[in-house]
């Protein structure tokens, strides 16, 4: 996935394009701070389902796939650490829960 950081310009100068068997179409554009190829990420051994062109230099932030699965490991656990908490403190979950969660 990358993540578009800095352009020298402002509004809708990186393209996302998409090519059939006669036509190449223009499906979204992007500014700064917006992200593509989130897709890439969820997908093992795919195609790409767009390219990217961008009409002045520009600024990109990538992660990689394993980085990614990483990062949404990490995420997760957090969030159900938090639902744990959250149902601890409840009295009627609070025998239930080990101590360990």
């Amino acid at each position: 996935m990358k993540v578009i950081m800095r352009m020298k310009h402002t509004a809708g100068c990186v393209a996302i394009k998409v090519a059939s068997k006669d036509t190449v179409k223009v499906v979204r554009t992007l500014d700064a701070g917006q992200a593509f190829g989130e897709l890439a990420l969820l997908k093992t051994g795919g195609r790409r389902a767009a390219s990217v062109d961008t009409s002045m230099a520009s600024e990109f932030l990538t992660i990689d796939g394993k980085q990614y699965q990483q990062l949404l490991a990490q995420l997760q656990r957090e969030e159900l650490r938090t639902k744990v908490e959250v149902l601890r403190r409840a009295p009627m979950f609070r025998l239930l829960l080990p101590a360990s969660c």
